[in-house]
């Protein structure tokens, strides 16, 4: 949404042809834009939202495999 028409193309054009060479240029890219950090701030809110909507189950082993699946999504470094 922030990129440049050049950017924009670039990206597009690599998911279209699989074109992983331009991985280190679609980074930098999300990265000068701002993306990751939206993504990781939304990625945050839904797993509060997650976790809230379960906080009301009872305890149980599901429950805690649940609540910790949610923070590993959203917290992983890869």
């Amino acid at each position: 949404q922030h990129g440049d028409t050049k950017e924009v193309a670039l990206i597009q054009d690599a998911v279209v042809k699989g074109d992983v060479t331009q991985l280190p240029a679609i980074l930098q890219i999300l990265d000068a834009t701002g993306a990751l950090d939206y993504v990781r701030n939304v990625a945050k809110k839904e797993t509060s939202l997650a976790c809230a909507a379960i906080a009301s189950f009872a305890d149980s082993d599901q429950k805690k495999l649940l609540q910790d699946l949610a923070d590993f999504a959203v917290n992983r470094q890869y």
